[in-house]
């Protein structure tokens, strides 16, 4: 009985120990990766899942296959762009900017960013962001939970020659800035089962809707 007792005490602090050192790891797993391709010298390649991506001014993802990361945000020091080639940049949570700092997004033609997070600017004006999306590219947004998109999404001519938003997954979606902004994107399709709702003006060529909800509330 006295060794019963004593291996449940001793399992029990193993128990403890085990649990805030897992934990700690979990907290510890993301992996801050700052892109500045000034003093890199090069376009980033390649990304692991836990990565966070700081952007510092001007940045280049030039992807050797199509690739994940957790986020993307922006350093308080200036604004910045991000050109994304060569494949599609899969994001697990979200888009934001620092404040005082804002960001445009490019697709290149025939490329991807798909997000599953919100899209928060820090200020509508000093803060803001804009997705530019090329000629068959698309910009994907497939959260499984509810999320605001807080930015304008145009694409690269007035004829509507951009590539394609496109709304997945099964929670809804709240945009609360212009698509086609500037310039007219190509297409908006709103997958099935996925819910879309569009606050401000929408712009586009063609609109598909495949059983899903499309509320379009700024037209």
């Amino acid at each position: 009985t006295k060794f019963k007792n004593k291996l449940a005490y001793y399992l029990a602090i193993f128990a403890m120990v085990f649990g805030s050192t897992f934990g700690s790891l979990n907290s510890a797993s993301a992996n801050a990766v700052t892109l500045d391709l000034d003093n890199d010298g090069a376009a980033t390649t390649a990304f692991t899942d836990a990565d966070v991506i700081t952007l510092t001014d001007d940045e280049q993802i030039a992807l050797a296959a199509d690739d994940q990361a957790v986020s993307i945000t922006t350093t308080a020091s200036g604004d910045a762009t991000l050109d994304i080639s060569a494949g599609t940049l899969t994001l697990t949570g979200d888009i934001t900017t620092a404040a005082s700092s804002t960001l445009d997004i490019t697709i290149d033609a025939s490329d991807g960013l798909a997000v599953a997070g919100a899209v928060t600017e820090s200020n509508a004006t000093t803060g803001a962001i804009t997705f530019v999306v090329e000629g068959s590219a698309n910009l994907t947004f497939n959260g499984s939970s509810a999320k605001t998109i807080a930015a304008k999404v145009d694409g690269i001519t007035a004829d509507g020659t951009g590539g394609t938003l496109a709304i997945a997954g099964t929670a809804t979606k709240t945009f609360s800035d212009k698509i086609g902004a500037t310039l007219t994107t190509s297409d908006l399709t709103v997958a099935s089962g996925a819910i879309a709702v569009f606050n401000d003006t929408v712009d586009v060529e063609d609109i598909t809707d495949n059983s899903g909800t499309l509320t379009l509330n700024g037209v």
